[in-house]
């Protein structure tokens, strides 16, 4: 089962059956682990199909979560799927409009019902239940669904998997069709440079962007050998190589343009780019040198597809007063992470990683980047 899975979220379906003589494994494979439910619970024929079932479903909407996993969102182990799809919509501040679509998907998924699904909406806390209407500062949908993946070196295998439910002439979203999302930015302008046959830049979160046109570069880099007669895996050739470094160096590009637009004039000073991140994250005072906020800021772990998405969000023309400040201040550091391992532990989990090699020698990026 190729199907890529929020852990957290598959764990829920198995913890289900936790009993005196089954107890969850998460180290195996959903198939390896359902074959041992199987024989933990001696099923019939029939009982197996209807439990066969019953995970399908789960691995559906435990991918609908994974492919949500970014900016700062991870499923919540141990939640229920209606609940934990109102605390998706919350952290990611969609509105209305966006709640909609993602209800349509979900309960597509699920099979549930609305009914069932609103109750959920009622039981959460008030302060974080989605609003009704469309909060001061919510991300754009093409902003949201555009931000990213990232941070320590992940094998290209990892990179390269996808889901093997995705048929090769599957619809997609046009940049000239009328309701497609905005394309504007390096990493957009990267992706419709690879628009071909199979592929067609659809404005996901780059991570995914990127594993489908890999595996499209593959499928066709093995259609021009059908004998096989290379012996070396595709992510070890030079074009991919190639892919994948001019992969990083449009997301560093639109890191340092968002960076630098973020800057901006303060009090008739232009703080430079290491200078807005030591002064957003409360590190010390500006201005500052270089080499000093070089030091700062590597006590801070942060991913940088997540650090991008709230670039991506962020709004410096509503920016007035210190609560303003402060609110922006409360949401940086959420992406903080308590340590280096628990940093590593996420990034490669949820697959957003950024090689070190890849970032420019004097970049800023460079700077937010931690050995993993």
């Amino acid at each position: 089962m190729a199907t890529q899975v929020s852990t957290a979220a598959i764990a829920t379906f198995f913890k289900g059956y936790n009993s005196a003589h089954y107890t969850y494994d998460p180290t195996l494979a959903v198939d390896d682990e359902f074959s041992r439910l199987e024989q933990e619970q001696q099923w019939e024929p029939e009982e197996v199909q209807e439990h066969r079932k019953l995970l399908d479903r789960a691995v559906h909407l435990a991918n609908f979560f994974w492919k949500h996993e970014w900016g700062g969102y991870a499923f919540q182990e141990g939640a229920a799927y209606d609940d934990e799809f109102w605390r998706l919509c919350q952290k990611k501040r969609w509105d209305e409009d966006r709640i909609g679509r993602a209800e349509a998907e979900f309960l597509k998924i699920s099979g549930g019902s609305m009914e069932s699904l609103m109750a959920a909406r009622n039981r959460m806390p008030e302060e974080t239940a989605p609003e009704e209407t469309v909060p001061e500062e919510t991300v754009p949908e093409e902003e949201a669904e555009t931000a990213p993946a990232e941070e320590a070196e992940v094998t290209s295998e990892q990179e390269l998997e996808t889901s093997s439910e995705q048929e090769e002439d599957a619809e997609t979203v046009r940049p000239e069709d009328p309701e497609a999302p905005e394309v504007q930015g390096a990493i957009a302008r990267f992706f419709t440079l690879h628009n071909c046959l199979n592929y067609t830049y659809s404005n996901q979160a780059p991570r995914i962007e990127f594993q489908e046109l890999a595996e499209v570069k593959e499928r066709a880099w093995k259609a021009r050998d059908p004998r096989g007669t290379r012996h070396k895996d595709f992510w070890k050739t030079e074009e991919f190589r190639t892919l994948k470094r001019d992969y990083h160096e449009a997301v560093e590009e639109r890191f340092d343009g968002l960076l630098d637009m973020r800057a901006g004039d303060v009090e008739g000073y232009r703080m430079e780019t290491w200078e807005f991140i030591v002064e957003l994250f409360r590190l010390g005072d500006v201005p500052i040198s270089k080499s000093k906020a070089s030091k700062l800021i590597k006590r801070i772990y942060v991913n940088i597809y997540d650090f991008l998405e709230f670039l991506e969000a962020y709004d410096s023309s509503t920016v007035e007063g210190c609560a303003a400040e402060d609110e922006k201040y409360e949401r940086a550091s959420v992406l903080c992470h308590p340590s280096r391992a628990d940093l590593a532990q996420y990034s490669l989990e949820n697959n957003k990683v950024y090689s070190l090699k890849a970032a420019k020698v004097d970049g800023t990026l460079r700077l937010l980047l931690q050995h993993l």
